[in-house]
């Protein structure tokens, strides 16, 4: 179940530092960024490595930055907590959520809960089973 959340998503940590993540994205039109916590503490981040979405039609060797962030968590990310942001060209939060592919990897490494921004000023959290 979703949960929509009226308040601007820079306020929190999570965001910040995928935020932060996705300003490292080669991405030219956007760039996206994630972040794994467990009880407040940051374990890893990671971004885009350029077009990813497996919708695009086309095989690549980038990677989308959920994945990036699970793979480059030191330790189990059994039970940890998921923030994802995508960016525009002047930084604006845009809607995003991870699409069938990387919501199979997140649930797969155990991640209990994902967030995802939806713009400046609300974001999305879901609890995965």
């Amino acid at each position: 179940m979703q949960n929509l959340t009226n308040e601007s998503p820079l306020n929190n940590i999570g965001f910040r530092r995928a935020f932060e993540a996705a300003t490292h994205s080669p991405g030219t039109r956007y760039r996206v960024g994630a972040a794994i916590y467990i009880q407040g503490r940051f374990i890893s981040s990671g971004w885009n490595s350029g077009k990813t979405h497996p919708q695009s039609g086309r095989r690549t060797k980038n990677i989308c930055s959920e994945l990036h962030a699970i793979l480059k968590a030191k330790g189990d990310t059994k039970n940890c907590q998921i923030y994802i942001v995508r960016i525009n060209k002047k930084l604006d939060l845009l809607p995003i959520h991870p699409c069938e592919h990387c919501r199979a990897v997140i649930e797969k490494a155990g991640i209990k809960i994902f967030h995802a921004a939806q713009n400046n000023s609300s974001f999305v959290t879901e609890e995965l089973c």
